[in-house]
């Protein structure tokens, strides 16, 4: 998949993860749109790994933890892709992408991003 391709994969499915109003998902959106990002391909998925500045806000939270709930559907997957995004001491940390054991196509078209399930941003995040 070309890069180009692959941020604007990226940035749609970060775009939907972190939509709401809660403050922590103001923070995390920040620190996404200044992250430097790193994409290793696997085959059937992708780990998206960011880089957060020293100096950008943290979640004030006491333990890591993960969410998901958006799938990508696109021209060439059958069954589309899931994602996980892992914040670790407060930071976004990765994103895993995954397929139902079929591989990513080369090119991307007909792309749709869709929250999997509703979430409640006051239970998402651990106290």
């Amino acid at each position: 998949m070309e890069e180009q391709k692959k941020t604007e994969l990226v940035d749609a499915v970060m775009e939907q993860l972190l939509d709401g109003d809660h403050q922590y998902l103001a923070i995390l959106r920040e620190q996404y749109r200044t992250a430097e990002v790193d994409i290793e391909e696997t085959g059937a998925g992708f780990f998206i790994e960011f880089e957060v500045s020293e100096e950008a806000e943290t979640v004030p939270v006491t333990e890591d933890f993960h969410f998901g709930g958006v799938e990508v559907t696109m021209k060439g997957l059958s069954h589309g892709i899931g994602f996980v995004l892992f914040v670790r001491d407060g930071v976004i940390a990765e994103l895993e992408g995954y397929t139902y054991e079929e591989p990513i196509p080369e090119s991307i078209a007909n792309l749709s991003v869709t929250e999997t399930e509703e979430r409640d941003p006051e239970l998402l995040f651990p106290d």
